[in-house]
């Protein structure tokens, strides 16, 4: 029996890992802390060390999983050297040109002139013809889709000036040729060498604000697994996995060992490619509320989440014990982001509103905390506050059953809690 500490507590993420692992029988005590030191703690009267799994990309571009594997733990979580894909957009953009893998012409304002030029391509150039992105860590919110000339002013000289994207983009910023079509993101679990990995099932992020893809860009609404195959069909899934190929491989031939941890690849199935896939960033970590999907799938169709997270960090061999499940399918499920006032237009969301219905169960229903506190009633203290989850025999019976617990008034009968939003529609590609 293992115990199993779980880094981060910044998100759903972190609480749907924890559901998943304390479901293996192999696992003895699992406990989520954001701060390292505390969380090692709970395990000061154990004779083994814990094994790590860390949440936040920050973490691993910080080295906490090299530190933590020089102390002899055992940690699911790719090394400092490897995380700099996600550090840096313009990285990963290298990489793609050196691998072969489609990606979006991206124009890299960078150096002493970084300024100068990066306005200067904006004056140059229809703001509805590029996508803006912030080099550096920016919590998923570092991705800019400007309509007008006027608002990709203010976006970049907010970048250059640090008050966007949390800093991110005050030396670097990418101008991405824009793509169309639906976008998809792409779990991979990878081993000990780059040809052992494992694609999770395909699922859909919902970034914007509001119902139908408007407002602003978000960390995320919510999400749905599986992507159906009007949107992924087998041949391009085989492209898709031709790309995560070429990418470690290329990793690999550069020096960097990318291994026991997560290679998230955000893509487009571009229309202009006639819906094959083109990558449009690459993240270090399970992404947050797509985890919330995954691993349910993964739990219906008999995976043990812990161990396949295990052997990935340690003797590796992931591609022989996944074939013993076969495909997962037969299961879908989505999640529902409730989010604070403000959530997505504002660096201060409102916060301290008591969360009603919390008590009751809902048939069929997880729900993962994100950003609240518990000192008596529990209340928002955030943006994402809560997500709503379920698993069912497809997108649109989940979503149904999601959507019967998520109420509109403090009355304790449905998850509410004062002005939260949320989008109606998360699914609707599938349902």
């Amino acid at each position: 029996m293992t115990d199993v500490l779980i880094v981060g507590a910044t998100g759903g993420r972190e609480a749907a890992l924890e559901q998943a692992i304390k479901l293996s029988k192999n696992v003895n005590k699992v406990v989520v802390f954001k701060d390292l030191k505390e969380g090692l703690k709970q395990f000061s009267d154990s004779k083994n060390k814990p094994f790590v799994i860390i949440g936040p990309e920050h973490s691993l571009v910080d080295g906490l999983a090299d530190d933590l594997r020089s102390q002899g733990y055992k940690v699911f979580g790719v090394s400092a050297k490897a995380a700099q894909y996600e550090a840096s957009k313009a990285a990963t953009v290298q990489l793609a040109i050196r691998a072969g893998v489609t990606h979006p012409n991206t124009y890299i304002a960078k150096g002493a002139n970084f300024a100068k030029n990066a306005l200067k391509y904006v004056q140059d150039h229809n703001a509805n013809s590029y996508v803006i992105k912030a080099d550096g860590l920016a919590a998923g919110k570092g991705v800019y889709l400007p309509d007008t000339k006027q608002e990709s002013l203010e976006i970049v000289n907010g970048l250059i000036d640090g008050s966007y994207a949390g800093g991110a983009g005050a030396k670097v910023i990418n101008f991405a040729m824009r793509r169309r079509g639906p976008e998809v993101s792409a779990m991979v679990v990878v081993g000990q060498s780059p040809e052992d990995y494992v694609i999770l099932p395909l699922s859909q992020d919902h970034k914007r604000a509001k119902d139908k893809d408007k407002g602003p860009n978000t960390g995320g609404m919510g999400a749905y697994a599986p992507v159906p195959s009007s949107i992924v069909s087998a041949g391009q899934y085989k492209k898709i996995d031709d790309m995560a190929a070429k990418l470690l491989a290329q990793m690999h031939k550069d020096g960097i060992e990318y291994k026991g941890g997560v290679m998230y690849l955000g893509l487009m199935m571009d229309e202009k490619l006639g819906g094959d896939p083109t990558l449009i960033e690459i993240n270090v970590r399970f992404g947050d509320p797509e985890t919330q999907v995954i691993l349910p799938l993964l739990n219906y169709a008999g995976v043990d989440v812990y161990e396949l997270l295990y052997i990935a960090a340690t003797k590796g061999g992931i591609k022989s014990y996944m074939n013993n499940y076969g495909a997962i399918k037969n299961y879908a499920a989505i999640t529902v982001c409730l989010a604070a006032n403000g959530y997505g237009y504002t660096d201060t969301p409102q916060k301290g509103d008591v969360i009603y219905g919390l008590n009751n169960k809902y048939s069929g229903v997880t729900v993962q905390m994100a950003s609240v506190t518990n000192n008596g009633d529990i209340k928002t203290n955030g943006g994402r506050v809560l997500y709503v989850s379920a698993a069912a025999k497809s997108v649109k019976d989940a979503a149904n059953i999601v959507y019967k617990a998520i109420g509109d008034k403090p009355d304790g009968k449905k998850i509410f809690f004062n002005d939260m939003q949320y989008r109606h529609d998360i699914g609707w590609q599938a349902r």
